[in-house]
Protein backbone atom coordinates (compact mmCIF):
# COMPACT_ATOMS: atom_id res chain seq x y z
CA UNK A 1 0.00 0.00 0.00
CA UNK A 2 2.66 2.21 1.24
CA UNK A 3 4.18 1.76 -2.76
CA UNK A 4 0.83 1.88 -4.44
CA UNK A 5 -1.21 4.87 -3.10
CA UNK A 6 1.38 7.32 -3.77
CA UNK A 7 1.80 5.90 -7.24
CA UNK A 8 -1.68 7.22 -7.88
CA UNK A 9 -1.48 11.08 -5.97
CA UNK A 10 -1.64 13.76 -8.49
CA UNK A 11 1.29 15.00 -9.50
CA UNK A 12 0.56 18.20 -11.76
CA UNK A 13 -1.86 21.23 -11.57
CA UNK A 14 -3.92 22.63 -9.26
CA UNK A 15 -5.09 19.29 -8.42
CA UNK A 16 -0.91 18.33 -7.34
CA UNK A 17 -1.02 16.43 -3.87
CA UNK A 18 -4.57 14.80 -3.75
CA UNK A 19 -5.89 12.00 -5.11
CA UNK A 20 -8.42 11.75 -8.03
CA UNK A 21 -11.98 10.38 -6.82
CA UNK A 22 -12.68 8.77 -10.45
CA UNK A 23 -10.25 5.97 -9.32
CA UNK A 24 -11.89 5.30 -6.05
CA UNK A 25 -15.16 2.95 -5.52
CA UNK A 26 -16.66 5.53 -3.04
CA UNK A 27 -15.00 8.87 -4.96
CA UNK A 28 -18.02 9.86 -6.62
CA UNK A 29 -19.90 9.73 -3.21
CA UNK A 30 -17.10 11.69 -1.50
CA UNK A 31 -15.28 13.29 -3.78
CA UNK A 32 -11.40 14.55 -3.86
CA UNK A 33 -11.26 15.22 -0.07
CA UNK A 34 -12.88 12.54 0.70
CA UNK A 35 -10.36 10.16 -1.62
CA UNK A 36 -7.24 12.19 -0.26
CA UNK A 37 -8.32 11.97 3.46
CA UNK A 38 -8.56 8.30 3.25
CA UNK A 39 -5.54 8.26 1.37
CA UNK A 40 -3.30 10.28 4.00
CA UNK A 41 -5.04 7.95 6.83
CA UNK A 42 -3.39 4.61 4.71
CA UNK A 43 -0.23 6.32 4.64
CA UNK A 44 -0.26 7.40 8.30
CA UNK A 45 -0.35 3.84 9.77
CA UNK A 46 2.99 3.43 8.08
CA UNK A 47 4.75 7.14 8.36
CA UNK A 48 3.73 7.70 11.46
CA UNK A 49 2.99 4.74 14.14
CA UNK A 50 5.53 2.20 14.97
CA UNK A 51 6.09 -1.31 13.60
CA UNK A 52 5.37 -3.22 17.09
CA UNK A 53 5.47 -6.49 15.72
CA UNK A 54 7.97 -6.05 14.10
CA UNK A 55 10.90 -8.50 14.80
CA UNK A 56 14.09 -6.58 15.61
CA UNK A 57 17.50 -7.35 13.40
CA UNK A 58 20.53 -7.22 14.87
CA UNK A 59 23.03 -4.41 12.99
CA UNK A 60 19.57 -2.25 11.64
CA UNK A 61 19.58 1.32 12.72
CA UNK A 62 16.74 2.20 15.84
CA UNK A 63 14.63 3.56 13.08
CA UNK A 64 14.13 0.52 10.20
CA UNK A 65 14.41 -1.89 13.48
CA UNK A 66 11.53 -2.87 15.53
CA UNK A 67 10.36 -0.68 18.22
CA UNK A 68 12.39 -0.57 20.98
CA UNK A 69 11.49 -1.77 24.37
CA UNK A 70 9.94 0.69 26.92
CA UNK A 71 11.94 2.13 29.65
CA UNK A 72 9.78 3.74 32.05
CA UNK A 73 11.33 7.17 33.45
CA UNK A 74 10.85 8.32 37.05
CA UNK A 75 9.41 10.94 36.49
CA UNK A 76 6.60 9.21 34.38
CA UNK A 77 5.57 6.44 36.79
CA UNK A 78 1.86 6.59 38.08
CA UNK A 79 2.55 6.45 42.32
CA UNK A 80 -0.51 6.44 44.33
Amino acid sequence: MRQAVPEHQVKEGKEKGSWDPLRDRFGNHGGRLYTTCLSCLVLEAYYRHLPIYKPAVPGLPESENGSPPFKAKENQRNTP
